[in-house]
């Protein structure tokens, strides 16, 4: 594990990372920003704002992941992926909620 963490063109994917994990955000933002209320369509609407939530994290989540990777930071990374998936999960579970009611 050692190995892949310290490689020496690790600059390379860990950048890559991040800019995916940036579109993403930049994705995400969009999505809450459509389901945002407007005086055309009047009410917001919460599982689409919650659907770009979770595009979002997931999004940070990866950029922090890449970052970490570069940086040599562990605790970015274990705050990256415990948070991400913390918020991925929880984010569904509401997403699911707001489906069915």
């Amino acid at each position: 594990m050692r190995t892949i963490a310290e490689l020496s063109w690790r600059a390379y994917p860990a950048a890559a990372l991040i800019a995916l994990g940036l579109w993403l955000v930049l994705r995400g933002v969009r999505r809450c920003a459509a389901a945002w209320p407007s005086p055309a369509r009047g009410l917001m609407q919460p599982a689409a704002w919650m659907r770009g939530f979770r595009v979002t994290v997931v999004g940070l989540a990866l950029a922090g992941t890449g970052a970490a990777w570069l940086w040599q930071v562990g605790w970015l990374l274990a705050a990256s992926l415990v948070i991400g998936f913390g918020e991925l999960l929880e984010s569904s579970l509401d997403i699911n909620a707001l489906e069915r009611e």
